[in-house]
């Protein structure tokens, strides 16, 4: 018989919230994660390739992310265009622009990073899982000690010793489990976080 097969309903509800979580985890952090690396090396691609000199022309390069719009925009306003006289036309124009707040207030790793990805929340998630897997350990070893009997019969203290190696086994699988989910997602959250952090 299968390991897997001996384990208790109350063992696979706990293993369910943790397949749950982790999956959770995978769609809403590392394929946004995934997508906002895509849009972050296209925008630095454009970027690097750009000759412009007109900073409302850079608009175009932002153009495709609304969020990335949205903060060009925001920056652009604090853009101040330095005068010089053009000796042929006789008129003031501008030749250059002067930032009067840095870029990094606006794409800041908090707006394009953690905003995006909830950082805040899945970086608690392995301290979640484990939780659940110190939950799942003593929830094992109650029912294991609840299911003992002490007796003078030596056979009904073996199936009570039986009972309760089942029932901390079982709990012991478990929180296996939630500890390797809670590295596995450690690892993860911080590879995609600090690759995103870079690209900022």
């Amino acid at each position: 018989m299968n390991l897997l097969d001996e384990l208790p309903v109350k063992a696979w509800v706990i293993a369910a919230v943790l397949v749950v979580l982790f999956l959770y985890f995978i769609v809403r952090f590392l394929v946004y994660g995934i997508r906002q690396r895509a849009a972050l090396r296209q925008v630095i691609l454009e970027l690097q390739g750009a000759s412009k000199k007109d900073p409302r022309e850079f608009a175009t390069v932002f153009e495709g992310n609304e969020k990335f719009a949205h903060l060009w925009r925001q920056y652009s306003e604090t853009l101040h265009g330095e005068k010089e006289l053009n000796v042929q036309t006789g008129r003031f124009e501008i030749t250059k622009y002067r930032s009067t707040v840095p870029a990094e207030v606006f794409f800041s790793g908090e707006v394009l990073v953690d905003t995006v990805l909830r950082s805040e929340f899945f970086k608690h998630l392995p301290g979640i899982f484990t939780g659940i897997g110190i939950i799942g350990t003593f929830f094992g070893l109650v029912v294991g000690l609840s299911e003992f009997k002490i007796s003078e019969d030596a056979k009904e203290v073996r199936e009570g010793l039986n009972a309760l190696r089942g029932a901390v086994g079982d709990a012991f699988i478990v929180s296996l489990c939630a500890i390797f989910l809670a590295m596995l997602v450690t690892l993860i959250e911080k590879w995609v976080v600090s690759e995103l952090y870079q690209l900022v």
